[in-house]
């Protein structure tokens, strides 16, 4: 946590370096993250534009900024799997109807 505690939006460490530094796994250091923010409410932020990684949020306004960023990222991904569900219903209609007519 030191890691990112000591970084700001301008310099936020890379979670590739994290798992470097910690001779771990690049998924575990985000699941570490979401964990610490999840699980204990801290408040660390990402950023992917120009140099990405976790830094420590110290006002609102990051909050905010990262709020909105995983909010429009979520509903996103929602879309994604409501594609996804309707395009298994649509195959799940397909091979009902195949073998319907193989009878």
């Amino acid at each position: 946590m030191e890691l990112i505690r000591n970084r700001d939006k301008e310099n936020p460490i890379m979670g590739a370096e994290i798992a470097g530094l910690l001779d771990v796994d690049i998924r575990l250091v985000r699941q570490v993250v979401r964990q610490l923010v999840i699980d204990h409410h801290l408040p660390i932020g990402s950023v992917s534009a120009g140099r990405s990684g976790y830094y420590w949020i110290t006002d609102i306004r990051d909050i905010e900024q990262n709020y909105q960023r995983l909010r429009r990222r979520g509903i996103r991904i929602l879309q994604r799997a409501q594609v996804l569900r309707k395009l298994i219903q649509e195959m799940n209609n397909q091979m009902r109807l195949t073998d319907e007519n193989a009878d």
